[in-house]
């Protein structure tokens, strides 16, 4: 007889190491006091992290359990292209930036760690979903990635390697050939290409020194708040309609579109939306400090007597 059992209930060696890899956290900062990743990330998550170890759910690594399965299979492959042979893959680079600390270590190591470099072109890989916004036909790159990927190839000319360009290269999750085929707005390649020109290098920098100075002072426990990009959350909504009814008889983007056209004996109301990184589903949250953050404290769901219209 053939049984469906749960996984966890399951006696497999193949799950039993799929369980360790996804448990296991391989990743170092190789002694850098902050990352061109972190410091294009919340610098309250900084702040977090210095009394508090983030709650783990190894569930949550799988997108990246996945992405790393495949930078391991590109560097195979990258052994067998000869002309490829002066390719530098994942190489870590620091700069030390003297007296920008605000605490008791003055000199601040900042290092990034580009996917590849190879004849002045660097490519930073992200393994994003089909459906994130940067793959619909408008859609545009985020601008931590912009700024991840500039600051890289800052750190790369600062230790002598040249990049005369820079590409951020969606790898996309899950992607179906068939999808592709059958919707026009699907993305049409598993992969996505942004390109750009590394910019000024002295903009790059003062850059660099502006976020890591964020990012010192959450440490020294003088965080802001996180924004709204920074929590993964859409802009608010406004709806119009009368209270008796069960929808709402038009949505607006702005307030001030849905006061104009307010009409007597409708009432307005925002709808608001949750913030996707902060929301804990499951045994955490894709911030993993969700916990133990203020400003998510009374973090609650959408009151609005207008409820979006669910999809069939």
């Amino acid at each position: 007889m053939i049984k469906k059992i749960k996984i966890g209930d399951l006696q497999s060696p193949t799950l039993r190491l799929i369980e360790r890899a996804l448990s296991s956290d391989n990743y170092s900062n190789d002694e850098c006091d902050y990352t061109s990743s972190q410091i294009n990330g919340p610098p309250q998550r900084t702040w977090l992290a210095q009394n508090n170890d983030p709650v783990q759910d190894p569930m949550r690594n799988y997108a990246s359990f996945q992405g790393t399965a495949a930078h391991a299979h590109m560097e195979d492959i990258l052994k067998e292209v000869k002309e490829m042979d002066n390719a530098l893959v994942e190489k870590r680079f620091k700069f030390t930036f003297k007296g920008l600390g605000l605490g008791d270590k003055k000199d601040i190591v900042f290092g990034g760690k580009p996917d590849i470099i190879v004849d002045g072109f660097l490519d930073d890989w992200k393994f994003v979903s089909p459906r994130s916004s940067s793959a619909k036909p408008d859609g545009k790159l985020k601008d931590d990635y912009i700024s991840q990927a500039r600051m890289n190839s800052w750190l790369a000319i600062k230790n002598g390697v040249p990049v005369h360009q820079a590409n951020v290269i969606h790898w996309l999750r899950d992607w179906s050939v068939d999808n592709a085929f059958l919707n026009p707005t699907y993305p049409q390649e598993p992969l996505l290409a942004f390109s750009m020109e590394v910019g000024d290098l002295d903009e790059i920098e003062e850059e660099i020194r502006a976020k890591i100075t964020l990012h010192e002072k959450a440490r020294m426990g003088n965080p802001r708040k996180c924004t709204m990009e920074e929590r993964w959350q859409n802009p608010p909504s406004y709806a119009v309609g009368k209270p008796s009814n069960k929808r709402a008889r038009r949505v607006y983007p702005t307030l001030s579109e849905a006061q104009a056209e307010l009409r007597a004996g409708e009432i307005l109301t925002e709808r608001t939306t949750d913030p996707t990184r902060c929301v804990v589903r499951g045994k955490t949250s894709w911030c993993g400090f969700t916990k133990f953050c203020p400003q998510c404290k009374g973090l609650g769901s959408n009151k609005s007597p207008f409820p979006p219209k669910k999809n069939k």
